[in-house]
């Protein structure tokens, strides 16, 4: 996952990023799940994450600066869901490549 813009991005794709060659460069602006601290949004999130099991899965969830205000809606919602996450904290010039690799550090 990855949050930016105050916007949740569920899937890495071609719709939602913007890409450079066939590397990754950022988040479209006005796409993804726009988060507040509201009803509405929590269930969206909770949506996603009926799809994952906790036993099985974790979360990667890279959060950009300009929304690590909100991201406590994001894990309060992780967590009481019973699930692992991995939280990598980004700056705006940062690119991310994604792909198969070793599992990280989960909290």
């Amino acid at each position: 996952m990855v949050f930016r813009f105050n916007r949740l991005y569920i899937a890495v794709n071609r719709k939602d990023f913007i890409y450079s060659g066939n590397e990754l460069g950022t988040p479209r602006q006005h796409c993804g799940i726009p988060i507040r601290d509201n009803e509405a949004s929590k269930k969206l999130i909770s949506d996603v994450l009926l799809q994952l099991s906790p036993n099985s899965s974790y979360v990667a969830i890279i959060v950009y600066t300009d929304s690590f205000d909100r991201f406590y809606v994001i894990r309060d919602l992780i967590v009481k869901s019973g699930f692992q996450y991995e939280l990598k904290p980004s700056l705006p010039e940062t690119i991310w490549s994604f792909g198969s690799s070793e599992r990280g550090q989960v909290q």
